[in-house]
């Protein structure tokens, strides 16, 4: 009825128009439009109805395909929004399966290409392994001289890996071998050197690795277990020396390497009246330090010529 409303009022205004010098001309062609506009909207409204009428359960399927939407989130245990991801990965992992032959080539291509690579630079790093061997051997054995183990040998074995060995350092397996009776073979370091002597092999390798590591401080932890008497006396002055070229820390029970110290920290246990253990530390002085090594060097009850013996120590720095 709208659309006929407007129309009987445009007829009315154009009856007045011959009476009203064109007033109402703005106001007719306002008019029209607004009725052409209508008609396009009731034209529009019709075609909706009559795609609804069309298909009447519209409504049932879109409940019956919210309901199986939501059947598969609970049976893939994820959220609604969700399930597109897992039907991209569906339909890649049927990609995979239908192409395997193909993929399965590519992959054998590409392996081949990483192995060539792999074989190329262990191939080099083995041959810098080999280079740098020659030149630890030579510093180690030299090494050995200050540390009273004149007749022994040192030598670094590298040998090539099976396939199914190698990993990400190459391809070599590199091993410590020694012989400290002359005219012996070299074996392997954990079964031919004594505790003593491992100790110093231990001692000599640190000494010359720390010259190219950027470490400002090294750690011994009784590196002198197993020796003592003119042997420990020589791990204490390499150790000396050592400690002039960068920070030494040394845990000993040695009195030898303890005397060739710059400064000293006696560690203590002491338990409590509730029997707790507790651990403290105290910087000696010169006449504390010359008490401590003269009570290493003769247990509890300390002698005088204990205490001769310390001072002598000390003083052959």
């Amino acid at each position: 009825g709208l659309i006929t409303s407007i129309g009987k009022i445009q007829n009315i205004l154009e009856k007045e128009l011959e009476f009203s010098e064109k007033k109402f001309e703005p106001l007719i062609n306002n008019f029209s439009n607004a009725c052409l506009e209508l008609i396009e909207a009731e034209t529009e409204l019709s075609k909706i109805k009559n795609s609804l009428n069309q298909n009447p359960n519209k409504l049932e399927e879109i409940d019956e395909r919210l309901f199986e939407i939501r059947n598969l989130a609970r049976k893939h245990k994820v959220n609604t929004n969700e399930l597109e991801n897992i039907k991209d990965n569906l339909e890649n992992e049927l990609y995979k399966i239908e192409n395997k032959d193909r993929l399965i080539k590519q992959c054998e291509e590409k392996l081949n290409l990483l192995k060539k690579d792999y074989i190329n630079i262990s191939s080099k790093i083995s041959q810098k392994r080999n280079e740098a061997a020659i030149i630890l051997d030579k510093k180690v054995k030299d090494e050995l001289v200050p540390l009273k183990l004149n007749d022994a040998n040192f030598r670094t074995s590298i040998t090539k890996l099976d396939v199914n060995q190698w990993s990400k350092n190459g391809w070599d397996k590199v091993h410590f071998q020694v012989s400290t009776i002359p005219g012996t073979d070299c074996g392997p370091i954990e079964k031919i050197s004594s505790g003593g002597e491992l100790s110093r092999f231990l001692l000599a390798m640190k000494v010359i690795l720390s010259k190219y590591e950027n470490s400002k401080t090294i750690i011994f932890d009784e590196v002198d277990s197993g020796v003592g008497g003119s042997v420990a006396a020589a791990v204490g002055k390499r150790l000396e020396k050592l400690g002039s070229s960068m920070q030494t820390l040394v845990i000993t029970h040695s009195p030898q390497v303890a005397s060739k110290g710059n400064s000293h920290i006696k560690i203590s246990k002491t338990r409590d009246n509730e029997n707790n253990l507790s651990s403290s530390t105290k910087k000696l002085s010169f006449e504390e330090k010359v008490e401590e090594i003269a009570r290493m060097l003769s247990a509890d009850k300390i002698s005088e010529q204990a205490r001769a013996a310390a001072l002598k120590l000390i003083q052959e720095n």
